[in-house]
């Protein structure tokens, strides 16, 4: 099965907000859309900006068998003015089913101070939701120490690791890794090398993965790779702390692992499992038997029956599959992925229940749940508290 790092926002030293409340860096219109600040080897500030869309976000708005993607940002002042000679358009074409994949550096004139990046998209001349904002507060390169905010990676072609907002790895065999930058325009004799932490933490803050590692200095600019295992369907914060001699620099970044686009599954290993919660078996079985340049096709016939208001360009559907994945992601998730446990297989089938029930003494070493739906009753119990539940029983045709 496949699985894709969702990257948002966060604070990151680089592009800091400490100390400025009145211009705090915002929220993402669209979790497919990132942006940062590097700097180059002559301290030069630089905006370095990542899109990542699945064919299923492009596909409502796209030609049958290719999409047109313009992408347009401006960067504006703090009083939302575009500054002159501050833009840049480029456009991709991307083919069927294939899903959009862009990073970029860009020098758009980036200064010290405040600004506003601005990103829109078309696609064949529609365009994809609302423009993209995010501010920034660019502080000068000066003699302290920088950390720059991490970034995920995607195996590419079996060989080598890029930079990519969203990242596709293999489950049970790629492991989770980020990349970042280490910025030090005033190395001293103290050492040749940086310290550097790390600790993953899930939604609820407690820590999931953390290690430590020594970098060797590279000059004024020194890239680094961490590799940690990778964590199941939820959100998620890294966070990475550096030092060299006296001197300290932190950031962090917020990401989410989920699926991105349903229709990738189809044959890969282990992924019938979850396709059969969604589609029906006579669905499933006619994925399986086309090659797999027509799968494109019949995957959005298969979305354009579920989509309960065809005149919005959102499938209402895919949205709530996805979210169902994410919930049981984060709170079914044991020694297995939350997706696979008997909980987590109703929840996604099912939705969310009208009541969930404690059932039996409180001291007993069996803790059991009972979860009530229209259709009928789940009680699912957990033998040994290790937080596996079974479905025990219902009254629930096709369970």
């Amino acid at each position: 099965m496949k699985r894709r790092l969702l990257l948002t926002a966060s604070a990151a030293l680089l592009v800091t907000c400490a100390g400025t409340p009145d211009w705090q860096q915002e929220a993402p219109a669209s979790q497919t859309l990132y942006a940062w600040i590097a700097w180059d080897s002559r301290a030069q500030p630089l905006y370095r900006i990542a899109v990542s869309i699945a064919w299923s976000e492009l596909r409502a708005r796209a030609q049958e068998n290719r999409a047109r993607v313009v992408l347009s940002a401006t960067i504006a002042a703090p009083d939302g003015q575009p500054l002159d000679g501050h833009a840049w358009t480029d456009v991709v074409d991307v083919a069927a089913g294939s899903g959009l994949f862009y990073e970029r550096t860009r020098e758009l004139g980036t200064q010290p101070g405040k600004q506003e990046l601005v990103l829109h998209l078309l696609v064949d001349g529609t365009a994809l939701g609302n423009a993209w904002r995010r501010r920034f507060d660019v502080r000068e390169a000066d003699g302290g120490l920088r950390l720059g905010e991490p970034l995920l990676l995607r195996l590419e072609g079996g060989a080598s690791w890029v930079e990519q907002g969203r990242a596709y790895v293999e489950e049970g065999e790629s492991p989770l890794r980020v990349r970042s930058f280490l910025y030090d325009f005033a190395p001293t004799l103290q050492t040749a090398a940086f310290a550097v932490t790390y600790a993953l933490r899930d939604d609820a803050g407690a820590i999931v993965f953390q290690g430590s590692r020594r970098v060797d200095a590279q000059g004024a600019v020194t890239p680094f790779d961490l590799e940690m295992p990778m964590p199941a369907f939820g959100v998620y914060r890294l966070e990475l702390e550096a030092s060299r001699g006296t001197r300290l620099a932190t950031t962090a970044r917020r990401f989410e692992v989920g699926i991105a686009d349903l229709s990738t599954l189809v044959g890969v290993a282990g992924s019938a499992d979850l396709l059969r919660l969604i589609l029906t078996p006579a669905e499933l079985d006619s994925l399986h038997q086309v090659p797999a340049e027509q799968r494109g096709v019949l995957w959005r016939e298969f979305w354009r029956r579920r989509d309960p208001d065809p005149a919005t360009p959102e499938n209402e559907f895919d949205a709530v599959i996805q979210e169902r994945l994410r919930y049981v992601g984060t709170h079914f998730s044991t020694s297995i992925p939350g997706w696979r446990s008997d909980r987590g297989r109703v929840y996604i089938r099912m939705g969310a229940p009208l009541r969930v029930e404690a059932v039996g003494q409180p001291q007993a070493l069996e803790r059991m749940e009972r979860w009530t739906y229209e259709e009928g009753v789940f009680l699912f119990v957990d033998r040994d508290r290790s937080g596996e539940y079974a479905l025990l029983r219902t009254n629930v045709p096709g369970f």
